[in-house]
């Protein structure tokens, strides 16, 4: 079943490991440095959806509700307004103050890497799930792989890599690691924090570690 949620996901489309400890049970096949010093890492899209989603969404396709975003009451439409960003004209409230703490709610990141030794671009997904948005106000808030999507404080990843001689992409699924976020501030956007976890190839047996993934906006 989780593979068909996977190939569902991409059809869309077209770890704290520290000197302290390691989540690793088996060494991985190959190891890759998301902060190599031919790396180019940013955050495309994020946003906070309602309930407990197991698999990473690709934002270039919105969620119906962000709660990453605000509402504000129009006087000309006499109607409330959702938009991205913070209004600077007038009072906003972001929706995700409009839900309660305890709320189940699931956080996405998109984040595209360019290697310019390759120039191999990598799609990373990221989903933080199992949480609240009181414990998004409880950093530093760290989250780990785990089977059981329902599981709390639960990481996943989904990375594609592209090949830019035949056009064709690689796609990992997360089996093991971890991501800690430092720093959060919902209103203006920051973010700082960190993710290492192990990917299996699918359809063929690879593995591959993806170490010192930085979250930085």
């Amino acid at each position: 079943m989780r593979l068909i949620y996977i190939v569902l996901f991409f059809n869309i489309i077209s770890w704290e490991v520290g000197s302290q400890a390691t989540l690793i049970s088996t060494f991985p096949t190959d190891t890759f440095d998301l902060s190599c010093s031919t790396c180019t890492t940013k955050i495309r899209a994020m946003a906070i959806a309602r309930g407990q989603q197991s698999i990473p969404i690709n934002l270039d396709k919105p969620i119906k509700v962000n709660l990453l975003h605000w509402k504000y009451y129009d006087d000309i439409s006499k109607e409330d307004v959702t938009m991205e960003e913070r209004p600077s004209w007038t009072e906003g409230t972001q929706l995700l103050d409009l839900i309660e703490v305890e709320e189940p709610i699931s956080f996405h990141i998109n984040l595209e890497m360019i290697d310019s030794s390759n120039n191999k671009p990598y799609r990373i997904f990221l989903v933080i799930s199992g949480i609240t948005p009181k414990n998004l106000r409880s950093i530093p808030l760290e989250t780990t792989f785990d089977a059981d999507t329902y599981a709390i404080f639960r990481f996943s990843a989904i990375v594609q890599v592209g090949n830019t001689e035949n056009q064709e992409k690689e796609t990992y699924d997360c089996i093991e690691g971890n991501c800690i976020l430092e720093k959060l501030d919902t209103k203006a956007g920051q973010m700082r924090g960190y993710f290492n976890f192990i990917g299996s190839r699918i359809g063929i047996e690879k593995k591959i570690l993806f170490t010192n993934g930085q979250l930085k906006q």
